[in-house]
Order: C-alpha cells, then structure tokens, then sequence
C-alpha cells in the first residue's frame, strides 16, 4: 500500500503539492490551529491516491486506444496481401505517424517483433504482449488469432470484427467518461460552495465568525461542517465511481 502511495506522489508531485495546500487551507480555515492542521495531512494523501487511481484508468484508455489503431493497421496490412506477421511488422511505421515513438504500443510492438525473431510463433507473442501490457483485450485477440490459424479462418475479417468491436467500446467508454466528468465537475461545485462562503465571510467580516474559532461550541460545530461536506464527497464518489 505504501507504494502505491509513494508511486502516485512520485507521478504527480505538483497535484500533490496542490492537495497538501488545499488541506492546509481548509484546516486553518476551520479550526485555525497548527494541531487540526496536522490531523488533516493524511486528507491529502488519499485524495492523492483518489487522483492516481483514476490516472490508471485513463492510461489504461489509452492503452486500449493505441492497440485499437494497432489493428486497424494490421487489418490494413492484412487487406494488401501481407500475412499477419508480415501486418505487425509493417504496423510500428504507421502507429508512429499517429502516437509518438516513446507510446507504449510501439515499445511493446518492437518487443513483439524481436520475439517473432526468436521463432516464437506470433499467438504466443500477442500473448506475452497482452501480460505486459495487463490488457484483457489484447489476450482475447491473441485466442482469436490461434483459432484462425488452426482452424483456417479469415484473418481479415476477424482482426477487423476485433477493431470495429474496440472502437464501439471506446466510444462507450469515452462517452461515460465525458458524463462522470460533468457530474464531478457539479460535484465539486456544491462541496466547495460552503467554504467559499466561510472564506468571504472571514474576509468581508471576520468578527462575525470569530466565534467559531474563540469558543468550543464553534469548534464542534466547524468540526461537524467539515465532517458533513467530507461525507457528502465520499458518497458522491462511490456513486459516481462506475466501473465498466
């Protein structure tokens, strides 16, 4: 676990940073006091870990976006008369007109290609590929392959059937990502609306909060504040959280 910690804060040091001065300003604002301050430190690192998880998520569209174009061009290659070793090794020229060279699908591609050197027959080098890259769709078109080898089945048309099936799931999957996004976005929005209100009014009028930081009931009711909108962040997350 405290890797995983440690990863995401290497990843994004500046969101980090970012979150840490968040947290900071919420303690002070609350509770205006080094030690409530301390106690909210680990606030930011699990809003880290929120932030790297969903960082995975969109490598991994990516991921399944570059090996989408991937078979598109094998399909291609398919199509002109090349075998399906042949359609890989034609593929990394015209991935790279489209993603950079240091994309994760050509270094993997390149990888792939050195095993077909090494007499590795091309199923298992899809599948080798589909654990590294920890891409279920990539293992499932690695069993397609051997099916269509063994059997005698169109190539062509399967490899296509396997990159007209992705790109329907992309544009699934972006298209749910686009409305989380939107929720998130109103999400924030309504959380942040209360401490924006405190925050004007402990500049606009500062005596007209000091008891909230001068008396001990002041201090339980921010305490309550802030353990409410906590709540409500926490719920709105697991419910925006759909995993597909």
């Amino acid at each position: 676990m405290w890797q995983k910690i440690i990863a995401s804060i290497h990843a994004n040091k500046i969101g980090f940073v970012l979150r840490v001065l968040l947290v900071v300003g919420l303690g002070w604002l609350y509770f205006r006091h080094v030690l409530a301050i301390v106690l909210l430190l680990p606030v930011a690192v699990l809003l880290q870990m929120v932030s790297g998880k969903r960082r995975g998520v969109k490598s991994e569209r990516l991921v399944l976006s570059q090996f989408r174009d991937l078979l598109i061009a094998v399909a291609s290659s398919l199509s002109a008369g090349a075998t399906l070793e042949g359609g890989f090794k034609m593929a990394p020229t015209e991935l790279m007109v489209i993603w950079s060279e240091k994309a994760i699908i050509i270094s993997q591609l390149r990888v792939l290609l050195q095993r077909l050197q090494m007499n590795i027959s091309i199923e298992t080098a899809i599948a080798d590929m589909a654990q590294d890259l920890k891409l279920e769709e990539c293992a499932r078109f690695s069993e397609v392959v051997a099916i269509c080898k063994h059997s005698g089945g169109n190539m062509v048309t399967a490899v296509r059937a396997c990159a007209n099936a992705l790109t329907e799931k992309l544009e699934a999957l972006f298209e749910i990502d686009s409305i989380l996004a939107q929720r998130r976005l109103e999400r924030n929005i309504l959380v942040c609306v209360p401490h924006c209100m405190l925050a004007l009014l402990a500049i606009l009028s500062p005596d007209y909060v000091e008891l909230l930081y001068a008396t001990p009931y002041g201090r339980v009711a921010a305490l309550i504040s802030l353990l409410f909108s906590s709540v409500a962040w926490i719920v709105s997350e697991r419910i925006i959280d759909v995993k597909v």
